[in-house]
């Protein structure tokens, strides 16, 4: 339900109206997420350092030729959040990711 925008009541208002029984507690629920949160940190690390050794391999150098393209969650200068990626001008593969925010939730509280 994560992935689709949704968190546990969203999950709990699915559960019911397709009639299974209620969903997980909100503790379990969180530790939920944060193990498959960790599982998917793990793979993007290990499908990026796998992209960094192809694009070497396809050169036959380390001194590789990328481009970048970055993005914003909202259209304009008023969004708060924004992804950076490096990708490898001979294979095509992502090979560096970097997520940016203007502000800090850490900070602010």
């Amino acid at each position: 339900m994560r992935s689709v925008g949704q968190g546990l009541e969203g999950l709990n208002s699915f559960c019911g109206i397709m009639d299974l029984n209620p969903s997980v507690s909100q503790n379990s629920y969180e530790k939920i997420c944060k193990k498959i949160d960790a599982a998917s940190q793990n793979m993007a690390i290990e499908s990026i350092k796998k992209a960094e050794g192809e694009e070497v391999a396809a050169v036959e150098s380390t001194d590789i030729t990328v481009s970048g393209d970055r993005t914003w969650k909202i259209r304009g200068h008023t969004s708060q959040i924004g992804v950076c990626t490096v990708i490898g001008a001979d294979t095509g593969k992502v090979i560096n990711v970097e997520v940016l925010s203007k502000a800090c939730k850490g900070c602010s509280l």
